[in-house]
């Protein structure tokens, strides 16, 4: 009879919706508190997976240095974005973030304008994740768009390899 009174206590407790937003955050390491990104990007959610963690994940909160670790790719990212120059010139140890060259699409690029937007970054022994938006624009010498976006969300995967957090995959909405 005790036991019963135990687990109908636990159970009610659980019920409870405070606890469960303890318990939420507990599970999944990160608050169950939707910051603007959360709010400004909730319609890709379903993108990110059917279960939508990988999507909650930008609204967890890094540390600084867990933000100071994120800065190398970040920067990358910017740089690669608005790489205008010749491919044989450009650095090629990026992982993923190869596929952000523009040259592999256009070999008239004679300008390109992107701002990248660090939002969060989640960092364990070996592996870890990077949310940023980018937006920007690419023109040929004529000055005619050749593509352009607006803010685009985007989550990288990144592994340690060598030393160095490296992107392994790349998930962003179409």
């Amino acid at each position: 009879m005790l036991a019963l009174v135990i687990l109908s206590s636990i159970a009610l407790t659980y019920n409870k919706p405070k606890t469960q937003t303890v318990l939420s955050f507990v599970l999944r390491g990160f608050p169950n508190v939707k910051n603007e990104y959360y709010q400004e990007y909730k319609s890709y959610s379903d993108y990110f997976g059917p279960l939508k963690i990988q999507f909650s994940t930008i609204a967890y909160q890094c540390s600084d240095k867990e933000r100071k670790q994120a800065e190398p790719v970040v920067e990358k990212f910017e740089e690669i974005l608005n790489y205008t120059g010749a491919k044989q010139d450009a650095d090629m140890d990026v992982g993923e973030l190869e596929r952000y060259y523009y040259f592999w699409l256009w070999d008239n690029v004679a300008k390109s304008e992107y701002e990248v937007e660090f939002v969060t970054a989640k960092f364990g022994t070996s592996s870890g994740y990077i949310w940023v938006v980018y937006s920007g624009s690419n023109m040929d010498k004529n000055g005619e768009l050749l593509s352009a976006n607006g803010k685009a969300p985007c989550c990288f995967t990144v592994k340690k390899i060598d030393n160095k957090w490296t992107v392994t995959k790349i998930r962003e909405p179409a």
